[in-house]
């Protein structure tokens, strides 16, 4: 009985330690002067063509969700910081454990969606001709490709 506690209790750590540290789009992200900057989502800085009200539309839109996500984030790493104690615990409270990775998927999720929502705002404010620029941009190694190859 104990090996199979050890076990689930390994896994459920295991499984936080993968998918709990670094989310989708979690990362460290690219600021001014990042040669990543720009990068953001589906390359929207790589399009040359942008009017101020596109420029000012698509900023909008980034601070928004910068705001958002900070909030989950936050929400986020008080999850992490709970299973932490639950998984350390002299006794692990299992059915505690497998709730609150199950809120930490959630919280991951919305804010993967809420990055999705923020990409089609920015979309639907670029021209038929500047989505066609963004189709045809190059796609870096690392990112969703094998070796800078699109799909």
């Amino acid at each position: 009985m104990k090996r199979v506690m050890l076990a689930v209790a390994m896994s459920v750590v295991g499984s936080s330690l993968l998918f709990g540290q670094m989310g989708p789009g979690m990362g460290r992200g690219a600021g001014p002067g990042d040669p990543q900057a720009g990068y953001g989502v589906r390359g929207i800085g790589l399009i040359t063509n942008l009017t101020q009200d596109q420029r000012d539309k698509i900023f909008t839109i980034q601070q928004n969700l910068r705001k958002d996500i900070a909030s989950l984030d936050a929400e986020a790493d008080q999850i992490r910081y709970d299973l932490h104690k639950v998984m350390t615990a002299a006794t692990v409270d299992e059915k505690k454990a497998k709730d609150l990775h199950a809120k930490l998927q959630a919280v991951q999720q919305k804010i993967a969606q809420r990055r999705f929502e923020a990409e089609l705002e920015m979309i639907k404010v670029l021209t038929p001709e500047q989505r066609q620029q963004l189709q045809n941009a190059p796609v870096r190694a690392g990112r969703g490709t094998k070796m800078g190859r699109k799909w």
